[in-house]
């Protein structure tokens, strides 16, 4: 058996993507997952606030880590985003985000996912996330 969850702790860890972008992992269990962006002047678009890029990435990663957080009975072989929604509900000025996403259902090779982006006002992000797994 392969643990997924573990999989993905070590891939945020590792990854050089996640460390410039500050991605953490707050918490993991099946199916769900919640990740942490702190704000960073680096991330900012236009003054403190936080360029849209870089919020579906927050977005993006959460749901990868929600996809990943299960058993597996084999390593898969292939796995990556197939595709990515991000509606904006409103701008993300100068603070740290927070996504929270899970898996919606699971298929062969596809998972369905939704996820949340909020800072201390509330959420500000939402997006629908088919991650391929096989």
């Amino acid at each position: 058996m392969v643990d997924g969850q573990e999989l993905i702790r070590s891939f945020l860890e590792h990854s050089p993507f996640g460390r410039l972008t500050g991605l953490s992992l707050r918490e993991i269990g099946d199916d769900r997952a919640v990740l942490a962006m702190p704000f960073d002047e680096k991330l900012a678009t236009a003054g403190t606030t936080i360029h849209g890029g870089a919020i579906s990435t927050l977005l993006d990663t959460a749901a990868t880590a929600a996809a990943w957080a299960t058993s597996f009975e084999a390593m898969p072989t292939r796995w990556g985003t197939a595709s990515l929604s991000v509606n904006f509900l409103r701008g993300a000025d100068g603070q740290d985000l927070v996504a929270e996403a899970v898996v919606v259902r699971r298929g062969r090779s596809l998972c369905y996912c939704t996820a949340e982006a909020r800072d201390d006002r509330g959420p500000m992000a939402t997006a629908i996330v088919t991650y391929a797994l096989a």
